[in-house]
């Protein structure tokens, strides 16, 4: 009880402290989920500046620029690399490229202003009257001899596997030849490659319509003949480019799906079951169809309705080479409860972090509701300790809710807060499919215990795989970084990119402490289960703190359980923790 009220008191703390919240737009070409998200700021934004430095109209600018007090311009503006001050006043529209606005005193700005790899900064008595859009990310654009602006290939975050595109312009059709790993590997598929062309078609200035055929090769063999060798994922989208945004995905899927996206990322668990044949998530076979629908009415919130019918079928897990331990056994992959099922769902988000990958202030939030049927299930028979039966007259049917906030806080120049609560699990209806239940322990949620610490197993059951099989889980994290300069970076002439400079090495890192407290129950009525309306008590939770660095990207963590004897863990990550 006592480690558990500690690791309380530390976020409660920090939950007072004040930060200034700027915006980021949600990727309205990213599916509603928990993750991955892209280093840099959103395409569509990068997009859009582009467009705005490279359009006729503009008047633009490059390098560090003044506008003298008592001077009027008036116009559409754009600069590339550089910072823009103004003494006097702009009367227009701004869009700034890798560059920052500063608005003096006695300075005026009186129109939108959109700043991809910069900051606004308005000093006492300057005015900016408009709205405003900050990305503090740098934009992955080159300029040309032109003059002009085009966009490169984004950076890789560390870990993902290149890919080979290859794209072809005619006219307002650009098509994109494509092959890829999948950014994974697993006991099941090996390693995925994913093949075929993306053709993307501009109607407008405001609208686009995209046609993904993908082709999915698994490379592992599988000697049961009952996985599919070869998936597929054919999507075919409309989006709306200016707010209120508006898309709509049709999609037509044989794919393997993960039961659960912790305790790594997709990226991490591929890395860790190639190298140390330790494959961190489970799967299952998903084939049929779906429709989703999003609106985004203004830069922060988003709303998503999804619609999907699957026939979910087990996996067998293969036995896929690994760099090390390739002689030991993998982890068997679960059973599932088979059938065609219906599933609905509705998505919220809220996202109002001023960076994607270095956030320190903002929130961001995620809800999503589920609702899930089945006429055919075929599920795997476990005791009554973990779930009632469920009902095989073609009435079986389910909901469940996931809620996922986060708060970034700055508490000094140098120095931030975050702060996440995870919740996800049964609401109401029938038991849980087991595709459908939760876990708790590992890397990302609480690090100072095992791998699935806690899987609901009832004495007695041998869960050798440790299947999740919990209704519910809920986690409360809490971290304090603060920056480090190490100084160990250089820059390199591109002579390709008009002589600009790259930068090279690493210029400083976070030092981050954390606390991790959480758990998962079954829920209902019997030993061993919670009350439906209640939460496990304190008394019950798990709780961890910990040190770590954070080398943009790349983490080296140690964390310690306070609740039970377990020993300091030593964790690697690819991604940070939230």
């Amino acid at each position: 009880m006592k480690p558990l009220m500690f690791t309380l008191a530390i976020l409660l703390a920090t939950a007072s402290l004040h930060a200034q919240d700027s915006v980021i737009v949600i990727d309205p070409t990213k599916p509603f989920g928990d993750g991955g998200l892209e280093s840099g700021p959103p395409e569509e934004i990068v997009r859009e500046a582009v467009r705005a430095y490279n359009h006729s109209g503009t008047v633009r600018f490059a390098g560090d620029v003044v506008i003298p007090s008592g001077r009027t311009l008036t116009g559409h503006f754009a600069l590339f690399r550089g910072t823009l001050r103004v003494r006097g006043a702009i009367d227009g529209p701004v869009a700034l490229i890798d560059g920052d606005l500063i608005v003096e005193a006695g300075g005026l700005v009186r129109g939108d202003v959109l700043i991809v790899g910069g900051q606004l900064r308005i000093r006492a008595t300057g005015i900016h009257l408009g709205s405003a859009r900050t990305y503090v990310e740098s934009a992955p654009v080159v300029r040309e001899e032109s003059g002009l602006l085009r966009t490169r290939e984004r950076r890789r975050p560390i870990g993902k596997l290149p890919r080979a595109s290859k794209s072809f312009q005619s006219g307002a059709l650009r098509t994109t030849l494509r092959l890829s790993t999948g950014s994974t590997y697993n006991r099941v598929e090996g390693l995925p490659v994913h093949f075929g062309p993306l053709f993307e078609w501009r109607a407008s200035q405001e609208a686009s319509v995209e046609l993904d055929l993908r082709g999915i090769l698994r490379t592992a063999p599988d000697e049961s003949d009952l996985r599919r060798d070869l998936g597929y994922v054919a999507r075919l989208g409309g989006r709306r480019t200016a707010l209120p945004l508006v898309g709509i995905d049709i999609t037509a899927h044989s794919e393997m799906r993960p039961i659960e996206t912790q305790p790594l990322s997709t990226i991490e668990s591929g890395w860790s079951a190639f190298l140390l044949q330790r494959d961190y998530r489970d799967v299952f076979e998903g084939q049929g169809y779906g429709v989703q629908v999003f609106l985004q009415p203004g830069h922060a919130f988003r709303i998503d309705l999804g619609f999907r019918r699957d026939n979910e079928r087990s996996a067998r897990d293969s036995d896929p080479w690994s760099l090390f331990r390739n002689s030991d056994r993998w982890r068997a992959n679960p059973l599932i409860d088979d059938g065609h099922f219906l599933t609905a769902s509705v998505g919220l988000s809220l996202d109002t972090r001023q960076s994607r990958d270095f956030a320190a202030s903002g929130w961001w939030l995620r809800a999503a509701y589920e609702y899930g049927e089945s006429d055919d299930v075929a599920p795997v028979v476990l005791p009554t300790a973990i779930r009632n039966a469920i009902p095989i007259d073609g009435s079986y049917a389910f909901s469940r809710l996931h809620v996922d906030a986060r708060r970034y806080l700055r508490v000094s120049p140098r120095s931030r807060v975050r702060l996440r609560l995870v919740a996800r699990g049964w609401v109401s209806g029938d038991p849980l499919p087991i595709q459908r239940r939760h876990s708790l322990g590992g890397p990302g949620l609480l690090p100072g215990y095992g791998f699935r610490a806690v899987t609901c197993t009832p004495a007695g059951f041998q869960n050798a795989g440790r299947t999740a099989f919990c209704d519910r889980m809920a986690v409360i994290q809490g971290e304090f970084r603060t920056r480090l300069r190490l100084g160990v970076a250089s820059r390199v002439l591109e002579r390709a990119n008009l002589g600009l400079n790259r930068f090279i090495g690493l210029d400083e890192a976070d030092l981050v402490f954390f606390t991790d407290a959480g758990i998962a129950w079954l829920s209902g009525d019997g030993p061993g289960r919670v009350p439906n309306d209640r939460v496990p008590s304190l008394d019950n939770w798990k709780a961890d703190v910990g040190i770590g660095v954070d080398l943009g990207g790349l983490g080296l963590y140690l964390a310690k359980a306070l609740t039970d004897g377990e020993p300091v863990r030593l964790t690697a990550r690819l991604e940070h923790r939230f």
